[in-house]
């Protein structure tokens, strides 16, 4: 009890003093807390969320991160090769298919769901922690953001088909937590009690680096198309042909199948 009301009242000052000189670190809303910090913060970054996770359980956390505006840099060259599921793609850019898949749903291994099926109760029992770079807040339209005709996912799951399936008992999700990234994913649900819903590759992923297990959705999802597109400018240009070849290679190297 010492501990929680040690670190509740570090959270509680760190975000008056924040507040109180208007750098808006901290966007305090009834039900959702926004946090931001830079990438080199990262340790810290991961610490307030664990923080954040013991210690506030009536509130949701949206981690944002600082969204590029993805078809600029490549018009402009500072992005060569940018890879995602892309529902619209301008005439002057090129793209090629990478790998389809869907959603997978890992948990720590001593999870009380862990088993080899989870059930539409099970998403609800227990909290969700998702990515995400940017929701309607963002001007996303149904799980797309469009910036210079450039229609790019803006969520790593399907959640449209979780909504649905827990409609049909009644239930809504519980979303937890939600990043911009992946990288803090397995030291945040460590000896916790939430569930992640990560696309295929991601899942494969951290369950083969980390103290983790992956089941299938209880629900159906839809599989979505990942791509590399570039600007037609380096269309035949050989640094950029032989990058492309290696982003093939490294796809085609990687882990396959899902739990059965």
């Amino acid at each position: 009890m010492i501990a929680r009301m040690g670190l509740r009242s570090v959270i509680q000052n760190l975000s008056h003093y924040l507040l109180q000189r208007k750098r808006w670190l901290f966007m305090l809303k009834l039900h959702e807390i926004q946090l931001m910090a830079a990438p080199a913060l990262g340790p810290i970054d991961l610490n307030l969320i664990k923080i954040f996770n013991a210690v506030y359980e009536d509130r949701n956390l949206l981690r944002a991160g600082k969204r590029l505006n993805l078809a600029e840099q490549i018009d402009v060259g500072r992005i060569d090769l940018a890879m995602g599921v892309f529902q619209k793609i301008p005439e002057h850019f090129r793209s090629f298919a990478l790998m389809t898949e869907g959603d997978l749903v890992i948990m720590h291994s001593s999870h009380p769901a862990a088993g080899p099926k989870l059930t539409l109760q099970d998403m609800v029992t227990y909290p969700l922690l998702t990515i995400s770079v940017g929701g309607k807040e963002e001007g996303a339209v149904d799980g797309f953001i469009l910036e210079r005709g450039l229609a790019r996912q803006s969520e790593m799951f399907d959640r449209n088909a979780l909504q649905e399936a827990l409609a049909t008992i009644g239930a809504v999700p519980r979303y937890r937590i939600t990043i911009a990234h992946s990288m803090v994913i397995a030291s945040v649900m460590e000896r916790t009690e939430m569930l992640s819903i990560l696309p295929c590759s991601l899942a494969r992923l951290f369950v083969a680096t980390d103290d983790l297990l992956m089941v299938l959705p209880p629900y159906p999802v839809s599989h979505s198309t990942f791509r590399g597109i570039w600007h037609n400018r380096n269309d035949h240009d050989p640094a950029h042909l032989w990058f492309r070849k290696i982003v093939q290679r490294a796809v085609e190297l990687m882990p396959k199948g899902v739990p059965s």
